[in-house]
């Protein structure tokens, strides 16, 4: 009997000790929640990589929760934020022979697309203004939107500046050095001026297109180094953003172009979701041929 009462406040003992256990494991990890919380909120949360802050704000843990449905967190601390990027190429009637049609657009359709921005009270933003409130954690408003526009052609000249400058529209274009002064893409005079008419921002899209990929590191370098010194000194104007051609990338590349002054780079790659942690992996939309409340529903989908 004395056996069987020793085993049983054994067993007690043991069940005791378990519970403690349990409860002071459970305050300390509220102790290290609610004092973690506190560090992302009054400091900010810094990148491991580019040590810069990512989350500046005064609201509380609570608060924050409350918002993570409209402005949520990634992984590393950094606001998601909802920024439709649109990705245009040739702004003209493509030719009966051609055989990239997708990538065309026809004038009076891209107007469309500015009017019926405009009539939604939507403000466009250059990439690199975009760019500063995705790094500094400023919150953008719902209606901005940015139009960006591949490779440099000529047309972007003669059919779409014409329409930003009518509406009064902001468009970053990303050029190619080689293509400058060649049939068919712009001019360095063109360049020049557009860039210093407040509705064009110069991007870079490399020195000649190619894959970065499969190319040498110093010969990588030099398409992402060498191509924003030369358009800084054709434009006037410093170049803050970069293209990647066929949205063709890998991770080594972005301290090259964090090196080479760049704030952040876009690919081709589809979404509205931008975040700091993906400052060098931008996602961008190609909004073809749409129209009017077909144009805007699209958008406002990629808003949710």
């Amino acid at each position: 009997m004395k056996k069987r009462e020793n085993t049983y406040k054994i067993v007690l003992g043991v069940v005791f000790l378990l519970g403690l256990l349990f409860l002071l494991s459970f305050i300390a990890y509220r102790i290290y929640l609610s004092r973690h919380v506190a560090v992302i909120v009054s400091e900010g949360t810094y990148s491991n990589q580019y040590k810069s802050p990512v989350l500046n704000t005064k609201n509380t843990y609570k608060s924050v929760l409350g918002k993570l449905n409209n402005n949520a967190i990634d992984k590393s601390g950094s606001f998601i934020e909802t920024l439709p990027i649109l990705m245009y190429h040739y702004i003209e009637t493509p030719s009966a022979t051609t055989t990239m049609k997708g990538l065309y657009l026809e004038p009076n359709i891209f107007e469309n697309q500015l009017q019926t921005l405009e009539k939604n009270n939507y403000k466009t933003l250059f990439m690199s203004e975009a760019a500063k409130d995705i790094r500094t954690g400023h919150k953008l408003d719902k209606k901005n939107i940015v139009l960006t526009f591949d490779d440099g052609y000529e047309d972007f000249y003669t059919e779409a500046f014409p329409l930003l400058k009518k509406y009064n529209m902001k468009g970053t274009v990303y050029v190619i050095i080689n293509g400058l002064d060649k049939k068919g893409y712009l001019t360095k005079a063109q360049v020049k001026e557009m860039a210093a008419s407040g509705v064009v921002e110069i991007g870079s899209h490399t020195f000649n297109h190619p894959d970065l990929r499969i190319l040498k590191k110093k010969d990588a370098k030099f398409e992402i180094q060498a191509s924003k010194k030369i358009l800084e000194q054709i434009s006037g104007k410093p170049i803050y953003t970069f293209a990647y051609p066929f949205g063709y990338y890998k991770p080594e590349f972005f301290s090259e172009l964090s090196e080479a002054g760049y704030e952040a780079a876009v690919t081709v790659k589809p979404g509205s979701k931008q975040s700091f942690n993906e400052i060098w992996l931008l996602t961008r939309l190609r909004p073809d041929n749409r129209e009017g409340e077909v144009f805007i529903n699209w958008i406002k989908r990629w808003e949710k």
